[in-house]
């Protein structure tokens, strides 16, 4: 690719680095010498917009997303009981047993002052 631009000339040189490459065409971004995007001039945009290229008519960012095809091999009830597991582990995990609670005047306070945010 002749027309690309890498991330560093753009934190160096800014607008100048890139307005300078539009000149030419569109122009890919290279990020750790991989390519990373594709600028395009606005007339560029705007041509590829009408030509339809953007989405399909009528479907909106949302609407494509759900149309996707699933891809995971977890059913909802799966999915569902993994993440019950995990919040009752986080509920119970930092609270002290029974047999370890020692009726202080220490502890009652302790208690009383956490009161509000166990509730």
């Amino acid at each position: 690719m002749e027309n690309t631009l890498t991330i560093s000339d753009i934190k160096r040189r800014g607008m100048s680095a890139i307005n300078e490459r539009l000149r030419s065409g569109p122009t890919h971004i290279v990020k750790r010498n991989q390519m990373a995007a594709v600028i395009l001039s606005e007339a560029e945009y705007d041509r590829l917009l009408k030509a339809g290229a953007a989405q399909p008519p009528g479907m909106t960012a949302m609407q494509w997303l759900i149309a996707q095809p699933m891809t995971g091999q977890r059913d909802k009830a799966s999915i569902d009981a993994e993440l019950q597991n995990e919040r009752a582990w986080w509920t119970l995990s930092w609270m002290p047993t029974p047999s370890s609670i020692r009726l202080t005047v220490k502890n009652l306070l302790l208690l009383a002052c956490a009161w509000p945010w166990l509730t």
